[in-house]
């Protein structure tokens, strides 16, 4: 009885309406199962082929980064993290050099999507923790993702670069590097001084 009452939205005590977000939305989904589009067709608003079409893969990263950072908060590391983190005099600018130089160097060997869905909640929970806005270490972390220029594998562009034929991976990692390191504190540069004017 406890779990269908949880199942829809009810308090398992008193039987009181608590809904959550969550919890409208799985209604609302199972509604368009079973409300009809065309009696005649026996056809409903929702049909299982049309959610084959999601993309499952997608959701289940994005469920698993903040299962990950839930996790993390509830067993003290992150903010085991914040408190390392704030014995630093000059936290911020390192904080973000930091992360901003973990997320671009991750990207080159990870998926970009992955990346920035199983380290926002983090960072963003260290931000929290160390009550500062978590938009000056989620959005370096955001655009480091997007620049990776050292390896073929890291980006499409950079994997047709490299199948021209005319250049060898320690060329490109060479070269790559410096791009890096020049990204690195162009976004640490802007985020320390320049987003603070914007936001």
């Amino acid at each position: 009885r406890v779990q269908i009452n949880q199942l829809l939205g009810l308090d398992a005590q008193n039987g009181d309406i608590d809904l959550s977000d969550h919890m409208i939305a799985v209604l609302a989904s199972i509604l368009l199962f079973v409300v009809p589009e065309n009696w005649k067709d026996n056809r409903f608003l929702l049909q299982w082929k049309d959610t084959e079409k999601l993309p499952w893969g997608i959701l289940l990263l994005f469920g698993g980064g903040l299962s990950l950072a839930a996790s993390l908060q509830s067993v003290g590391i992150i903010d085991l993290i914040g408190d390392q983190f704030a014995s630093l005099q000059t936290i911020g600018f390192w904080i973000i050099l930091g992360l901003t130089a973990v997320s671009l160097f991750m990207t080159e060997i990870m998926s970009n999507v992955a990346l920035v869905t199983v380290l926002l909640p983090v960072v963003g929970g260290i931000a929290v923790g160390l009550d500062m806005a978590p938009l000056f270490f989620c959005i370096p972390v955001t655009l480091a993702a997007s620049c990776a220029f050292m390896l073929p594998m890291s980006t499409p562009p950079n994997a047709i670069v490299f199948a021209s034929g005319h250049l060898k991976i320690v060329q490109m990692v060479r070269a790559g590097l410096i791009l890096n390191i020049i990204t690195i504190m162009c976004i640490a540069l802007l985020t320390q001084y320049v987003l603070p004017l914007i936001f």
